[in-house]
């Protein structure tokens, strides 16, 4: 059996998993300054592989602000440029409250203390890239005889197009529990699109579509007595790398005005990225059995958190083990790799006025998951103004994993990963799945009379933030000398501009395509040949990996090819192990040189396994 010139697997698997920890920039540079010249060579060539990346950025200030001590939190870490996905874990210097982060840098927990605590963050790449945070405390002070107020500064952390974002409003003061509001339509309108309110917690969170300059918003926050305290908050939004967390293939939501206020419903049917799902160890539905799921639609989480019972005058504004009434939600996925409420087998039976319904399940092979959910409260938690709501695009957050406790949580906390986990035979580290992606769908809304439905249909070709995902590859076997193979990449994907719009082309654009950190082949966009919707690209040069490139706009599809390329220059070594997943980030990038926003720029990583002398990404 012939086999791949790439090395031991343990040695590939390690720069598998580095590239995978690496991101892509959307600025292009050439090592050549004269190559700029008609997008050509010094030798004449319309092809070079002269582009490089800037490296992996830190662009989350290092002080993180304030937050009210024993309060659940959250804040988004955010890097640009390098290779994405970005591997997000603590370094050396770790934190000492209960607060973890999870692999797309989203930090959570409860602090401790008034004290102000630093510790590391660290993104998993060859060499990694770490940077020093801090984050402050101010004793929660919730007492109606003290003035209700906002503790967050009016400046919120910056976000980034195409990146996940999470930020949590505090308060502090008047009688809990608190209720975050925008104070008007204009403040509804001014949150970056992609961007969305829970209002029982006060978390923004989404995934923003576009560059957008400073905005401001005013948000209210009332007590339980009615109590109202304001302040104008201010965000940016700095240009993004498209990627594609998940796709929605359909979907609707029903809202229903002036009826009980548990009245909605939405269903839901996305295909997630198996990448992601195989690097968190999910390749079977088997392999889901007992963990956690969790996902916000808007402001709407399925599973509910359950209702929280106080005691005294003051009310608790977390619930402890123990202290909820209400029907028993099930949290966690069965064998089959579903779960649902109610469910006569598993005995989580609604109480008497209960109306919320819902079903999940998730094939691990196809990443396909349905969601359907009834009897929620979707009116406000869209913060929307619905004589007004054209199109909406609502940020949807899909959790895996038995992350540590959160405020509708009473299970026991699992130790936090400080290294990316790794696979075993014995499926010990299946607890430490940590799947937290976040996206966004674009619906089409229409009201009529007391009801109002947003539908959207395979994406209706127009993705709010772009659309980038590589969903077939492949690699071939060829002899080119008695003692050398080498391998034949195939790639087919689907690709669309900010907005769902075409990918443009200007005159002074170069094309660059990499395959991890390996730049394949770049050329200037006056040489695509145009065929009705489709541009292609031929390369006869096999100096260069890039063999045949064509995006096509009316179908929104991405296809190209390599010449034989060494494997090694791909994975690292020479002799590929069967059936070890070795991950491959594929980036391309369409910038005129010192362009600060490009024309496109996406990054879609796909898992490849090798069976026999092919490779798959299935």
């Amino acid at each position: 059996m012939k086999m791949f010139h790439v090395n031991r697997w343990l040695r590939s698997l390690a720069l598998g998993l580095a590239c995978a920890c690496l991101g892509f920039t959307y600025s292009l540079a050439t090592s050549t300054a004269s190559d700029a010249t008609a997008g050509r060579g010094l030798d004449g060539r319309a092809i070079t592989t002269n582009a490089v990346r800037r490296p992996t950025t830190f662009i989350t200030n290092s002080d993180l602000g304030v937050v009210v001590v024993g309060t659940q939190f959250t804040r988004q870490i955010l890097v640009q440029f390098g290779f994405k996905p970005h591997v997000f874990l603590f370094g050396t210097t770790k934190p000492t409250s209960t607060i973890e982060i999870s692999e797309s840098g989203t930090l959570s927990g409860k602090k401790t203390g008034t004290d102000t605590e630093t510790f590391e963050v660290r993104v998993a790449e060859s060499p990694p890239k770490s940077q020093l945070f801090s984050l402050r405390g101010v004793d929660s002070r919730q007492d109606p005889q003290l003035a209700l107020q906002f503790v967050n500064d009016p400046v919120l952390p910056v976000a980034v197009a195409s990146e996940p974002y999470t930020f949590t409003l505090h308060a502090n003061g008047g009688q809990p529990p608190y209720l975050f509001q925008f104070d008007n339509n204009v403040d509804i309108e001014s949150l970056p699109k992609g961007l969305s309110l829970v209002v029982e917690t006060g978390e923004i969170f989404g995934k923003p579509v576009a560059p957008q300059d400073t905005s401001s918003f005013t948000m209210v926050c009332t007590d339980a007595l009615g109590t109202e305290a304001r302040r104008t908050f201010s965000l940016r939004v700095l240009p993004g790398t498209i990627s594609s967390e998940f796709i929605a293939t359909n979907g609707n939501f029903k809202l229903n005005f002036g009826s009980q206020d548990d009245a909605d419903a939405v269903t839901l049917t996305m295909v997630l990225n198996k990448t992601e799902l195989a690097r968190n160890h999910i390749r079977e539905s088997s392999d889901l059995e007992g963990i956690r799921f969790s996902m916000e639609f808007g402001g709407v989480t399925i599973p509910p958190a359950p209702t929280v019972t106080t005691t005294g005058t003051t009310p608790s504004p977390t619930p402890t083990p123990g202290a909820t009434t209400g029907p028993t939600f099930q949290r966690t996925f069965d064998k089959a790799g579903s779960l649902r409420f109610p469910s006569l087998l598993l005995g989580n039976l609604p109480v008497k006025g209960e109306s919320r319904r819902y079903e999940v399940s998730l094939n691990a092979k196809t990443g396909v998951l349905k969601i359907k959910a009834s009897g929620f409260n979707m009116i406000r938690a869209l913060g929307a103004n619905f004589s007004s709501f054209k199109d909406p695009i609502i940020p949807v957050k899909v959790r895996i994993g038995n992350f540590a406790a959160e405020d509708d949580d009473t299970t026991a906390t699992p130790a936090t990963p400080t290294t990316p986990a790794t696979t075993t035979t014995d499926g010990t580290l299946r607890s430490r799945v940590r799947f937290d992606k976040t996206d966004v769908i674009k619906f089409t809304y229409r009201r009529k009379g007391s009801s109002g439905f947003g539908s959207a249909r395979a994406n209706d070709k127009r993705p709010p933030a772009g659309l980038f995902l590589i969903t077939r590859a492949s690699g071939t076997e060829v002899k080119t000398a008695a003692t050398v193979d080498r391998i034949i990449m195939r790639f087919t994907g689907v690709i669309r501009g900010v907005g769902g719009l075409p990918v443009v082309f200007k005159a002074s654009d170069t094309v660059a395509i990499f395959l991890g950190k390996v730049n394949i082949g770049e050329f200037p966009a006056t040489s695509l040949k145009a065929e009705g919707t489709k541009l292609s690209f031929r390369n006869d040069d096999r100096s260069a990996g890039l063999n045949n490139f064509e995006v096509d706009n009316k179908k929104g599809t991405l296809d190209f090819d390599t010449h034989p390329i060494l494997p090694g220059t791909l994975f690292g070594d020479d002799i590929l192990e069967g059936g070890v997943p070795f991950v491959l980030p594929i980036t391309v990038t369409i910038a005129s040189p010192g362009e600060t926003i490009p024309s496109f720029d996406g990054q879609s990583s796909v898992t490849l396994f090798r069976r026999g002398n092919s490779l798959k990404n299935k």
